[in-house]
């Protein structure tokens, strides 16, 4: 005898499921092509987020070096200031003795005068 053909109520209800079936795997794809372009997006995240790390790493260092150019700068700039303050200083001083040295001839050759005067 022939194969039996199952009734249509049981083919349309097969065909019901395997439509569900189909429909469930094609969503089931499409979920893991979206995870598979977030699981990317995430490691291009992290590998950006490693640059980033990584010069700001490299920009905190040169701050520091530019920091500590700075203070270097500024300490050379006060012994600069200091030296010339000193070198104004000397040389007050220095015209200081001079006038004294002046006034002190001054008075010994007036001294001297003196003294001679009173001789004669």
């Amino acid at each position: 005898p022939p194969p039996r053909e199952p009734p249509r109520r049981h083919r349309d209800s097969q065909q019901q499921r395997l439509s569900a079936i189909e429909q469930r795997k094609a969503e089931l794809n499409r979920e893991k092509m979206e995870t598979l372009e977030v699981k990317t997006a995430l490691a291009a995240a992290q590998k950006l987020s490693h640059e980033l790390d990584v010069k700001a790493a490299g920009a905190r260092e040169h701050l520091e070096h530019v920091e500590e150019t700075s203070r270097n700068a500024k300490r050379l700039l006060a012994n600069h200031i200091a030296a010339k303050r000193d070198l104004a200083t000397r040389h007050e001083l220095e015209r200081a003795i001079r006038a004294l040295d002046a006034q002190s001839k001054q008075l010994r050759t007036a001294q001297a005068r003196g003294e001679r005067h009173e001789e004669s």
